[in-house]
């Protein structure tokens, strides 16, 4: 038993930390115990913190059991047990049961002010327990005997107050249920726990959070295996390194000290901010290392449900692309609540795909999976196989493994400077290709060694798109090769559009003849009139009858794959009977067979290695031969002639003036 008492030489001392010098402000009274619980022994005496009673300001009647640096920074208190009932007076008992048991009386040592409860061990396992205050700060009860000597039955460490020091563990115990997390004080006079609170949220995947009460107030994120995603200032540095530990048994953050004589302390204030401290001994003072959070874009869900927060940008907020705000007049008064909703809804069909965004904080991961053996590209396989998959990313850059799949709507995301990570969000098609067909397909503006024509080649879908798919009203007139129809890019670009008549009777090499003398007139020093227009570019595009089901379903197979979505091309009646990295490779092996050029595609025998070792390493394949050009057809192949009929030629020029 240790009784606590106001002894010669007690006094008051002033020092902290409040808001305003990132360290609470406060006056206490320290009494420290008449022994150690340690066989008598004097450790904490000499060490860099203290246990005792102390008060909250000067003349308080209101005394508690704390811990708090020795040598530095008198008055900072570290860990309080009974927070939420004071002792009122300034002596209370201190006694250690023989179950392990600490139990802290009042000053008539009739009531018990608060108590430990040993939930490490059965009470047949206690062996003459002792308790200890360490020198790291954590005060603990463990076996002084038998075969466990040494065992900790009880540490203060896993009962919080409001800071977090080296070597504590923040999270989750699974095994045995126990959650570690941190408390702010209500006020600098009350210690008592306020509605702040940090810990990890298990849900779906762990991550770190700031809760006001039920709410969160703000979220660190998932762990990428550097630092938490929404933390771009948790950095390598010299004073303390930290890890995020999450496996079947524990799922906890912690720090340690790279050099023991700097003190540094992770602390939640009363007013919800994380403050990440270290002492200065020579201004005798705690100098702020970080704040969390940091600005408003740093406020849960501030946009709304798949809204973006941009502190470069003004209003901070925006919609994703492809989305619209939810409640536009709410938005124009930055009521931003109510999020964006999509402006395509999916539906899950053939084409919906994944638009990248960089440099992000990722979303809120209560609702999303994560399978930390899974490849990139298997996660990107199994987040196209299901409907209900909104986004995928990484789960580790450091390696780029693992996979993380949100299901439902993307919530708490914000565009960094520094340290963001890349995720793909599931879009319709309509809306990829918008996305896709702003920019030609090949920028490369040097002739090619095959015969390919010198000009940037654009999609078909970017032309259609832009006549509003050759509609009538589009129409401005027709020339002896076909119908001229006005256009307008996605970003904004007017354009004059001349499509070749499928009764031309006008082939590849014609069109081609075509496009060089356009090329010709390209430069403005040759020839310049006001009536002449400059050549953006062409589309060559093959066209197939209705008995070319084989070509169909080879182009099919390549706009996938080169879409990165080959797994769509299973049919859902059998999808669930088949592996699915079988069916990817025979797909990738088919574009293999039906490249552009003969002697790059595989011959038979290699073609049976490539399906029955999954050992053999797949080439990349390149574009099939009806992509890139019209196929040259020969006496000898009439079977060919039968299914390839005609072309389909594009020329998109800028609209005269």
């Amino acid at each position: 038993m240790a009784t606590a008492g106001s002894g010669e030489g007690d006094g008051t001392t002033s020092g902290g930390r409040d808001d305003d010098s990132q360290r609470r402000q406060t006056v206490r009274r320290f009494m420290g115990f008449e022994r150690d619980f340690c066989n008598g022994g004097r450790g904490q005496r000499d060490g860099t913190f203290e246990l005792g009673l102390f008060t909250t300001s000067t003349g308080s009647q209101n005394h508690y059991l704390g811990i708090w640096y020795k040598k530095i920074s008198p008055g900072t208190v570290v860990w309080v047990g009974n927070r939420a009932n004071p002792i009122i007076g300034n002596n209370g008992v201190l006694k250690l049961t023989q179950q392990g048991d600490l139990v802290l009386l009042d000053h008539n040592i009739s009531t018990i002010v608060w108590y430990s409860k040993s939930i490490n061990s059965t009470p047949n396992e206690v062996q003459n327990p002792a308790a200890q205050l360490l020198d790291n700060g954590n005060f603990v009860v463990r076996n002084n005997s038998g075969d466990n000597i040494g065992e900790f039955l009880w540490q203060s460490f896993d009962y919080p107050f409001d800071t977090l020091l080296p070597g504590m563990k923040l999270g989750w115990d699974l095994r045995t249920g126990l959650n570690r997390f941190l408390s702010a004080q209500k006020s600098i006079k009350d210690v008592s726990s306020s509605d702040y609170a940090l810990g990890v949220n298990v849900e779906g995947v762990a991550q770190l959070v700031l809760w006001k009460g039920k709410e969160i107030q703000y979220r660190a994120g998932s762990w990428n295996g550097l630092r938490f995603t929404g933390t771009p200032q948790l950095n390598p540095n010299p004073i303390f390194t930290f890890n995020f530990t999450y496996n079947l048994d524990e799922v906890y953050y912690s720090y340690e000290l790279c050099n023991d004589s700097v003190v540094t302390e992770l602390v939640v204030n009363q007013s919800g901010l994380i403050h990440r401290l270290t002492w200065n001994d020579r201004n005798r003072a705690w100098i702020l290392f970080f704040v969390l959070p940091s600005d408003q874009c740093d406020t849960f869900n501030l946009c709304g449900s798949h809204g973006s927060c941009n502190m470069d940008y003004s209003p901070i907020c925006q919609c994703l692309e492809g989305f619209a705000p939810k409640n536009a007049r709410d938005w124009s008064t930055m009521d931003w609540s109510g999020g964006c909703v999509r402006r395509t809804p999916l539906e899950c069909q053939s084409g919906e795909g994944f638009r990248k965004y960089d440099r992000i904080k990722l979303p809120d991961t209560r609702y999303a999976m994560l399978n930390a053996s899974m490849s990139f590209r298997e996660c990107e396989a199994e987040c196209s196989m299901n409907c209900s998959c909104t986004a995928y990313a990484v789960a580790d850059i450091r390696e780029g493994s693992g996979c993380l799949r949100w299901f439902g709507d993307l919530v708490d995301m914000r565009k960094l400077n520094d340290n963001g990570q890349e995720i793909y969000i599931r879009m319709a098609a309509s809306d990829l290709a918008v996305e896709m067909n702003c920019i030609p397909k090949s920028g490369n503006t040097e002739e090619d060694p095959k015969g390919d024509i010198e000009l940037p080649i654009f999609d078909f879908a970017t032309i259609a798109t832009a006549t509003n798919n050759f509609t009538f009203g589009n129409k401005i007139g027709e020339g002896g090769f076909g119908p001229v129809y006005k256009g307008k890019l996605c970003d904004g670009l007017e354009i004059a559009v001349k499509r070749l008549s499928r009764n031309s009777h006008q082939g590849l090499n014609e069109f081609k003849n075509e496009v060089v003398k356009a090329i010709d007139l390209r430069v403005p020093k040759k020839l310049q009139h006001r009536n002449l227009v400059k050549l953006l570019g062409c589309c060559i595009q093959g066209f197939f009858t209705s008995s070319s089901s084989r070509n169909v379903v080879d182009l099919r197979a390549w706009k996938l794959w080169r879409d990165g979505n080959p797994i769509e091309l299973i049919e859902e009646s059998i999808a669930s009977s088949c592996v699915p990295s079988e069916v990817l490779r025979c797909i990738h092996v088919a574009l293999l067979c039906v490249q552009h050029y003969p002697d790059v595609r595989p011959s038979m025998p290699l073609v049976s290695l490539m399906l029955i070792s999954e050992a053999t390493r797949l080439p990349t394949p390149k574009a099939p031969g009806f992509v890139r050009r019209n196929l040259h057809l020969t006496d000898s192949s009439s079977s060919f002639q039968e299914i390839v009929t005609t072309n389909e030629m594009t020329i998109s020029l800028l609209e005269p003036r």
